[in-house]
């Protein structure tokens, strides 16, 4: 069975539509539904989306047969911010984009990879970030501690070989003490020859 009607858009244009309709009982309802939507210019919209989607189905599957370059690409760019924030975060993820690289040569479905590569940068970061800033942390402060051997101080209290004193060196106060039988008075000089703990070991300029 077939319906032939004409509808009157906005724009005052005839158009002419035709249905071919298997079921008489649901005929009325398909009609009115597409009518409505002819009126509406609701039918080029449906269009418009479908083309969307089978573009974005093409990029998927571009992506799927090129699954190891994309990999390389996520873990270059993870790399690249890493190292312009230092943050000790992105890394992790480029990480487990270079795992990713060779895990593409396998069977494996594009699913299944982000799943894996999401749970070993997850792993990566909660785990082992904590401990490398630890790490990155303790050396910081030993080589700010190092560089201040060899620099001169002023005495803040008094320091004896039996009694530990202070010192102020580039404006922070640092326990001192001396290793020689020596005393150095307040509001002297001194050098510092060796740091021990949170002690920096002094002596006579």
């Amino acid at each position: 069975m077939a319906y032939s009607i004409k509808i009157l858009p906005n724009s005052g244009a005839v158009t002419k539509v035709t249905l071919k309709v298997t079921k008489v009982t649901v005929a009325p309802a398909l009609l009115r539904a597409y009518i409505k939507l002819k009126s509406a210019g609701k039918v080029r919209q449906l269009n418009d989306v479908n083309l969307e989607v089978r573009a974005m189905e093409s990029i998927i599957s571009v992506l799927a047969d090129n699954l190891p370059w994309v990999w390389v690409a996520v873990t270059i760019i993870c790399v690249v911010i890493e190292s312009l924030t230092l943050s000790l975060t992105t890394i992790w993820f480029g990480i487990s984009g270079f795992v990713m690289v060779f895990l593409a040569f396998t069977p494996l479905p594009f699913v299944a990879q982000l799943f894996i590569f999401v749970i070993i940068a997850m792993v990566l970061l909660f785990f082992t970030r904590p401990v490398v800033k630890q790490k990155f942390n303790q050396k910081t402060i030993a080589t700010n501690y190092e560089r201040i051997i060899g620099q001169i101080a002023v005495v803040t209290k008094k320091i004896t070989a039996l009694e530990k004193g202070s010192i102020k060196i580039n404006g922070m106060e640092w326990t001192a003490a001396v290793k020689e039988d020596i005393t150095l008075e307040e509001g002297s000089k001194c050098i510092v020859e060796e740091i021990a703990g949170v002690t920096a070991y002094v002596k006579h300029i």
